[in-house]
C-alpha cells in the first residue's frame, strides 16, 4: 500500500535528519525536504497532494501524519542530567476500509498508549483510522544505562508541552 511505504520514506528520512544533526529530530515534516532529506513529500494516494501533518485531535484525512517530538534524560547518580537525547513518535492514519483488509494490523491508541487515566484517549473516529506508529516515547519510564539513569518524557508531557488539552478532543480545522 502506498501509505505504508510513504510512512517508511518519512521514517527513513526522520531517522537520516536525527544521525546528521548531533541526534535531534527535525521539528516538523517540512524540515525533510527543506534539508534535503525528501525531494518533496510524498504523494498522499488518498488526496493527491503532498502528505500533510496534522495535529492529534484534527480529524485526519487518510494518508496523513502526525509528530510528537520527546527526549530521553541521562542522568548522574546525583540525579544531575548528563546528556539529552531526542525522541520521536509518528503517528499514520489510512481508510477506514483498509484497516479492514486481510493482514493488516491496527493499531489502537487508546489500548496501547492512553494510560490508566485515559486522559490521552483519542477520539474514535480517529483511533479507527491510526494504523501505523513508530518511535520511542511511552509511558512516563526509567531505567538504567550503565552509569546512568535513563529517564523519558511520556507522551502526556509532550502532549503538554507542545500546546495540547487533555483529554483530547476532535478539533475541525479546514484545509485551504
Amino acid at each position: 500500500m502506498i501509505a505504508k511505504k510513504n510512512f517508511s520514506v518519512v521514517v527513513t528520512a526522520m531517522y537520516k535528519y536525527y544521525n546528521e544533526h548531533g541526534s535531534n529530530y527535525p521539528h516538523s515534516l517540512c524540515q525533510l525536504v527543506d534539508c534535503g532529506y525528501l525531494q518533496e513529500m510524498p504523494v498522499n494516494p488518498y488526496t493527491g497532494k503532498p502528505v500533510r501533518q496534522v495535529r492529534i485531535g484534527e480529524l485526519p484525512n487518510a494518508g496523513e501524519l502526525s509528530l510528537l517530538l520527546g527526549r530521553t534524560r541521562f542522568l548522574d547518580s546525583a540525579g544531575n542530567v548528563q546528556s539529552t537525547q531526542s525522541e520521536m513518535f509518528l503517528l499514520g492514519y489510512v481508510d477506514s476500509q483498509y484497516s479492514k483488509r486481510k493482514g493488516m494490523l491496527r493499531m489502537n491508541w487508546n489500548q496501547m498508549i492512553a494510560g490508566p487515566e485515559f486522559a490521552l484517549q483519542l477520539p474514535a473516529e480517529i483511533n479507527s483510522s491510526l494504523r501505523m506508529a513508530w518511535g520511542g516515547i511511552s509511558y512516563p519510564c526509567y531505567g538504567y544505562v550503565g552509569p546512568y539513569q535513563v529517564e523519558f518524557d511520556s507522551i502526556e508531557e509532550v502532549l503538554l508541552r507542545d500546546g495540547y488539552s487533555l483529554p483530547i478532543q476532535v478539533q475541525q480545522f479546514c484545509d485551504d
